[in-house]
């Protein structure tokens, strides 16, 4: 390793005009743990598998290394690299009342919610090249507008948790029933 053939020159060339980095070469490492093949008849390590990422990108990656013991049925030795992933922190709920949910079990109530949940998603078009998280909103909104309307928000008791999980199980059948017969 030291050298750099035409196919090297041009993936340097690449990695400028794209603004990328060849990660491999960032982390100070014994030329065991960079060589990515070995020539079969001259034994001399090289690298020429690379781990490519944006400038902008270089602070997520905590180290690169080729892994020789990896038996991938292949002359090449894996390449591995360790990146740190930041996720997105949850936003918090809005003030919201919850909903009383509870009153779905009385059966005009329910008969009510059904009705009003199949007309508002009858109102709405749906398109086929919609997105799912466009289709998850919609029948989101559907569901919240049709329930406030219907059940109205919750006084400060609890409501028995068997009941609550009976409707929001039939909340849930009726809003997977309405989205087959859709498609």
């Amino acid at each position: 390793m030291g050298v750099c053939n035409e196919a090297g020159v041009k993936m340097l060339e690449f990695c400028a005009l794209n603004g990328l980095t060849a990660m491999n070469t960032m982390f100070e490492k014994k030329q065991v743990h960079m060589a990515t093949w070995k020539h079969p008849a001259t034994k001399q390590d090289h690298m020429i598998d690379v781990i490519l990422m944006r400038k902008e990108q270089r602070k997520l990656c905590c180290d690169v290394r080729a892994c020789r013991s990896a038996c991938c049925w292949s002359d090449r030795h894996l390449v591995r690299g360790k990146l740190q992933i930041y996720l997105p922190k949850r936003s918090k709920a809005t003030n919201q009342a919850p909903l009383a949910v509870h009153r779905l079990s009385n059966k005009e109530c329910r008969e009510q919610y059904q009705e009003r949940l199949n007309r508002l998603l009858d109102e709405r078009t749906h398109c086929e090249d919609e997105t799912p998280e466009a289709t998850w909103t919609t029948l989101k909104e559907c569901i919240l507008e049709s329930a406030e309307e219907c059940v109205g928000c919750m006084r400060k008791k609890q409501p028995d948790k068997q009941v609550s999980v009976d409707v929001k199980s039939e909340v849930y059948r009726v809003a997977t029933t309405h989205i087959i017969v859709q498609s």
